[in-house]
């Protein structure tokens, strides 16, 4: 399958480089403030999953024994932010976040027991319509085939622990026109504020998609954050509706894990933000 080849060569790539110049990212001087890990699916890993957006429970839970053994300090995504925006004092380059888009069920019944065991907060940032179970299955993609979490059970994970947060209302593309933008983002929050009896206050742009209108309308919304996709840290000059993420994919190895936590791969960040914020 050529397009599985093309996915390969890429990693192959992006691996080879990070290697030569991550070292070298970091000597001058980048990569200091918090990291905030950017998660979808836990589970068997799918022979068409290019992309490796499920990883196995058994690398994510190397991944969080690595976390809870070397002395991260885990927090909550919302705390991140407040800390982020008084200024960023206790935000360091140990300072970890952990995210999930897209609201799988396998966030619940998998990810959801190994975070426990290390006492994690993590985010989980979900659809409305998928919640509901009614999103179509556009292009047949295989990843829709995963199973969604039902409101009840994203209003039974609302907790101290568990952040809920918006991953708009249809996870379309937001770089639509400007009421639809709007009415992705106001919807979103408004229903799943109704559902979970509780402010939502983080959100993540589907598909790491952004623009300057999508971001007034996420701060407009009363939103304290938003994620993106873009890799690198966040400290007390990051846009707080801009922040960035290190996605980790199924094809990361937990040596690879930890070149990620240590900024290996946030040169791409320069790349990525010219792929994800549209004009």
């Amino acid at each position: 399958m050529m397009w599985k080849s093309r996915f390969r060569s890429k990693r192959v790539l992006k691996n080879s480089a990070s290697s030569i110049l991550g070292p070298f990212w970091m000597l001058s001087g980048n990569g200091n403030g918090a990291r905030i890990l950017l998660y979808h699916s836990i589970g068997k890993q799918e022979k068409y999953d290019a992309i490796g957006l499920r990883i196995s429970e058994e690398s994510f839970t190397r991944q969080m024994e690595y976390l809870a053994g070397s002395s991260f300090d885990v927090v909550s995504l919302p705390s991140l932010i407040e800390n982020l925006r008084d200024g960023g004092i206790t935000v360091g380059r140990r300072t970890v976040a952990i995210t999930f888009d897209d609201g799988y069920r396998d966030n619940l019944e998998k990810a959801m027991p190994i975070a426990k065991r290390f006492n994690f907060p993590i985010s989980l940032f979900v659809n409305c319509d998928s919640s509901r179970q009614v999103r179509s299955n556009i292009n047949n993609d295989y990843w829709s085939k995963w199973g969604y979490l039902s409101m009840d059970e994203i209003n039974g994970l609302a907790s101290a622990t568990v952040t809920i947060g918006s991953h708009s209302f249809s996870h379309r593309t937001l770089d639509c026109k400007r009421e639809e933008i709007y009415k992705e983002i106001q919807a979103s929050k408004e229903v799943l504020e109704k559902e979970i009896g509780q402010p939502v206050t983080v959100f993540s742009y589907p598909h790491g998609i952004f623009t300057d209108v999508a971001k007034q309308a996420v701060r407009e919304a009363g939103f304290l954050g938003a994620c993106s996709s873009i890799m690198g840290t966040n400290n007390s000059s990051t846009d707080l509706f801009e922040l960035r993420r290190t996605e980790i994919s199924a094809f990361d190895t937990l040596d690879i894990f930890k070149k990620k936590l240590g900024g290996y791969y946030d040169w791409l960040g320069a790349f990525q933000r010219r792929k994800f914020h549209k004009k």
